[in-house]
């Protein structure tokens, strides 16, 4: 009795295989196919330069508490909108003397949370 050994197919092999089969699909589904490639490239393509942001960059968009953080540029200013229905916001901006400066729409309220840490709130 002969024994057949399956074996699982590698994610390479799996691809040829998914080529192979979208050579049988209809023509229109083929330029489909094709043009979601060409978007998923455009897309990736993107991404990597988001990511990559300016060498000279001194501000980082922070993924939560990924160690990639996506720079952003030099001494640019960032703009938080708040959620409060009147389009209110924050905006933060290093300074040429190293400083933070934060500015708001209205007044605000600076809550100290620890001894690095505050929160700030727009009063209305």
């Amino acid at each position: 009795m002969a024994r057949t050994i399956s074996r699982r197919m590698s994610y390479a092999d799996k691809i040829a295989n998914a080529e192979s089969n979208v050579d049988k699909l209809p023509k229109w589904a083929q330029e489909y196919v094709t043009s979601l490639k060409r978007r998923a490239v455009s897309a990736e393509r993107e991404l990597a330069e988001a990511k990559a942001g300016p060498e000279d960059s001194n501000v980082f968009r922070v993924w939560g508490l990924r160690p990639d953080d996506q720079p952003i540029g030099k001494n640019c200013s960032i703009r938080f909108q708040m959620d409060d229905g009147r389009g209110n916001g924050i905006t933060v901006r290093i300074l040429s003397d190293g400083s933070l400066n934060v500015n708001g729409d209205e007044r605000f309220t600076i809550m100290p949370t620890s001894s690095n840490d505050i929160r700030i709130r727009l009063e209305h």
